[in-house]
């Protein structure tokens, strides 16, 4: 089923009023009877929104009032209608906006009609969140009165064809030409269709699943919502029947995400000239071209360094720079990115990458080598002091620099993040970027996600302490992926007893040597991405090393205690002699289970080098985690945080408390909860009271669900503990 669980029934009841009220009939979503969805409503709307078209200064809001100006009141129950409609596609505004913005409308009839009860249900809700698309509205509603101007053109007979099969509804929607209102037209025929077209308003993340998940297809789907489908149906064996794509262990897989990436690209000092005002007039962004010739897409590296080499003399290994940003302008930014440049006076230019990689041998230097952008503030520029510190932290003075990390940032300059508000007022909506949305998906408060990158990136490395459940290492590799925006940036290593410096620096291996055994020195997991990020000096890595404590720390790091806090200096490595530094742009995430007590071995040089962030129940950030998850996925099962509570209450030490982790999960019913009780939670607090039986007594199940309140349960005492010493 495609329908995304987040949307509502209202949302889809909505829909569905539509089809019967507007597409079945000229009838009216606000006031049934009434003939508003009517061919010459529609042209009337048409002839003012679209034919005169207001090209000059001031917000849509404002032109869209002065085009109603003297218009008859089914003209602007129509306006009203048509925004609402389009309201239903989107889940960045906020209800109150929405809700403002259809009623200042309404309010210019005059006899004005009133939105009813099972449509206002619909405004906290939307299909999906579309960032930047909310400053598209001129686009989408346009489209959508050219459809339904086409739609009403159809005889009753093809109306019904097409509202009786899915397929022939696409076809009819897509022939129609988008002109930048995708949300529009793919939430259309999600909204007329919610059980076979995903809720999925971006052609390019439909797309990139289908590219992801092609190994699902047979190659008979004649166009991607088909494909889309098909595979669907092969992942529901794997997945609940409601699951939807940009659920986490499927978003991994195809690199889903609000924003997406985001670049900036330098063009104030190139061949001595800034051209940047040639980039903001003619829509697009270039490099320097190193090579006479194109370098195209997927062109191997050490074919691409000879292409230089060939026109610039110098040796392969002065030519890294050049290939490594080059890789990144011709491969590595995506159609959809975000592209920021600065000019000389600290303007801060925002675009939109809406083109693959072009070659231009006879344009002037800097120019040959070119993609196109879609330049969104180039009449109203931000400043770099706009940009907030994390961001300018990564302006280093390279051509092509991989901001992907902070891409919510650049979202917000251009509104990307909050939509434009009317004058009327109407309540601020929520973070729309890719950090609300991990947010969401790790059911944390977004401002202590923000506290928390804060310390990493301040400290460049930090730990996660806290009893087993607590979902430290979870969190730990979400933040890793989300600092790093790229998953090959990230990697994973778990210490444990016999784990040491060779199997994580670097150390002697066994191998062959001119037929004859002999060893070689080998690189650990540390050294390898020390080497990418060396690499890559823009782009951000992350090391997360899983039960840091269970290692010998002390041996397994070495020298390196020395460089987790002298970033900038070098070391001489044990085993190779290499001069090696840990590069400023690798942050490091240790995790640690305190309930073995391992934590009470490490060492002051160890704590000083790493801030600790707690993960205990109760406490920021993971405070009542479990009941806001319940309360949104599993509200009859909403007692379990009680007992919970109750119990950890009860614990004498906040170091084996029960961590919500034992019950996220999607499959979670009674059974299951009783299951993870017996056998994961009661054998951990036995161990603890071992000898004690009245103790473990108040540890029942049973017991704890009937309890009125915590007190009941006995002495507590909520002993913590601070690492930071």
């Amino acid at each position: 089923m495609a329908r995304g669980a987040w949307v509502g029934d209202a949302v889809y009841a909505a829909g569905q009023r539509f089809v019967e009220q507007c597409l079945r009939s000229d009838g009216s979503l606000f006031a049934p009877g009434r003939a508003i969805w009517s061919s010459p409503n529609l042209e009337d709307f048409y002839a003012r929104f679209v034919t005169n078209a207001d090209e000059g200064a001031g917000t849509f809001w404002d032109k869209l009032r002065e085009q109603l100006v003297g218009a008859p009141d089914g003209t602007i129950q129509l306006a009203a209608e048509s925004i609402f409609f389009n309201y239903l596609c989107e889940d960045d505004t906020g209800a109150d906006h929405k809700r403002d913005t259809v009623n200042e409308v309404l309010e210019r009839m005059s006899a004005p009609v009133t939105v009813p009860p099972e449509l206002e249900a619909c405004y906290p809700h939307g299909i999906a969140r579309i960032g930047l698309a909310r400053t598209q509205k001129w686009q989408q509603l346009s489209w959508l009165l050219r459809f339904m101007q086409a739609w009403k053109s159809m005889t009753e007979r093809e109306r019904e064809e097409a509202l009786g099969d899915p397929a022939a509804f696409r076809e009819r929607v897509h022939s129609v030409e988008k002109l930048s209102a995708s949300v529009q037209v793919e939430g259309l025929l999600h909204l007329v269709f919610p059980d076979s077209f995903e809720s999925i308003v971006s052609p390019n993340a439909k797309k990139a699943i289908v590219k992801a998940f092609a190994d699902h297809l047979d190659g008979d789907e004649p166009n991607v919502d088909e494909q889309l489908t098909a595979i669907r149906l092969v992942l529901a064996d794997d997945f609940d029947e409601g699951f939807s794509f940009y659920d986490p262990p499927l978003q991994a897989v195809w690199g889903g995400g609000d924003s997406g990436g985001a670049w900036l690209v330098r063009g104030a000092n190139a061949y001595g000239s800034n051209i940047i005002p040639r980039w903001l007039s003619d829509g697009f962004v270039s490099m320097s071209q190193v090579s006479d010739d194109e370098v195209a897409p997927g062109t191997p590296w050490k074919e691409m360094l000879e292409m230089f080499h060939q026109t610039t003399g110098k040796p392969h290994n002065k030519l890294r720079q050049a290939g490594v940003v080059t890789r990144r302008f011709v491969d590595k930014m995506k159609i959809g990115d975000w592209v920021i440049t600065i000019d000389p006076d600290d303007r801060v230019y925002v675009g939109r990458l809406s083109g693959d990689p072009e070659w231009d041998a006879d344009a002037e230097p800097g120019m040959a080598r070119r993609r196109a952008v879609d330049w969104l503030n180039a009449d109203s520029p931000a400043h770099r002091s706009d940009l907030p510190e994390r961001v300018r932290r990564l302006l280093r003075p390279n051509t092509v620099i991989d901001l992907s990390s902070v891409s919510d940032d650049i979202a917000a300059l251009v509104g990307g993040s909050e939509p434009p508000q009317p004058e009327h007022g109407g309540s601020s909506s929520p973070r729309s970027g890719p950090l609300a949305a991990l947010a969401a998906e790790l059911t944390m408060d977004e401002a202590e996600i923000r506290r928390i990158l804060a310390l990493i990136e301040r400290k460049r490395q930090a730990i996660f302490y806290g009893p087993p459940g607590t979902g430290k290492t979870y969190v730990a590799l979400r933040l890793a992926r989300y600092l790093a925006g790229d998953p090959s940036r990230v990697r994973l290593v778990q210490f444990h007893a016999s784990y040491a410096y060779e199997d994580f620096v670097e150390g002697f291996r066994p191998t062959i040597v001119g037929g004859q055994p002999g060893f070689r020195v080998s690189e650990g997991p540390l050294r390898e991405l020390a080497a990418a990020a060396e690499d890559e000096p823009e782009a951000t890595f992350v090391l997360v090393i899983d039960e840091i404590n269970r290692g010998n720390v002390a041996k397994v790091f070495g020298e390196l205690y020395f460089l987790l806090e002298y970033r900038e200096e070098r070391a001489t490595l044990q085993y190779s002699g290499d001069k090696f530094r840990l590069p400023p742009n690798l942050l490091v995430i240790g995790t640690m289970n305190t309930a073995d007590r391992t934590i009470a071995v490490l060492d002051a040089a160890l704590r000083r080098r790493f801030f600790f962030v707690p993960f205990f129940p109760g406490r920021p950030p993971v405070n009542d985690l479990l009941r806001r998850w319940l309360r949104s996925n599993k509200p009859e099962l909403v007692w379990v945080a009680d007992v919970v509570d109750r119990a950890n209450s009860a614990l004498a030490d906040a170091h084996i408390a029960i961590g919500h982790s034992f019950f996220i999960d999607s499959q979670l019913d009674e059974a299951r909860v009783r299951e993870a009780w017996e056998h994961a939670i009661l054998p951990t607090i036995e161990e603890h009271y071992f000898g004690q039986p009245e103790r473990l007594a108040a540890f029942d199940l049973n017991r704890l669900r009937t309890l009125g309140s915590a007190e009941d349960m006995g002495d507590t005492d909520d002993t913590d503990v601070d690492l930071a010493g």
